[in-house]
């Protein structure tokens, strides 16, 4: 039989505070993105459902220059009832900037 050896108080203590705080961490950044990708929905006056971020990435705006965030997303816009899926560019002056794809759902 192969003996083991007790792991110490104080590492699981820190193990379990590490873990606890990257669950904090992801869904704090997860709830961010959302809430991101919702004003920016509402600032351009889309009514949506099903909301799904997701991916997002640091970019920078070819014409002005200015850096911003791009977010991966699709939704169903009830206002045309059609399936939306594609690109948002929150720039950090306030803007906004779409690629969108929306197809009629069946």
């Amino acid at each position: 039989m192969i003996e083991t050896r007790k792991m110490p108080r104080k590492t699981v203590l820190w193990i379990t505070t590490l873990i606890v705080l990257a669950v904090l961490y992801f869904i704090i950044n997860m709830i961010s993105k959302q809430t991101q990708v919702e004003t920016a929905l509402e600032h351009l006056n889309i009514n949506y459902k099903g909301l799904k971020v997701f991916t997002s990435a640091s970019v920078k705006h070819d014409e002005s220059g200015i850096n911003g965030y791009q977010f991966t997303v699709r939704f169903t816009n009830t206002d045309t009832n059609e399936f939306c899926k594609g690109f948002i560019i929150v720039l950090n002056d306030g803007r906004h900037i779409t690629d969108l794809a929306c197809e009629k759902e069946d």
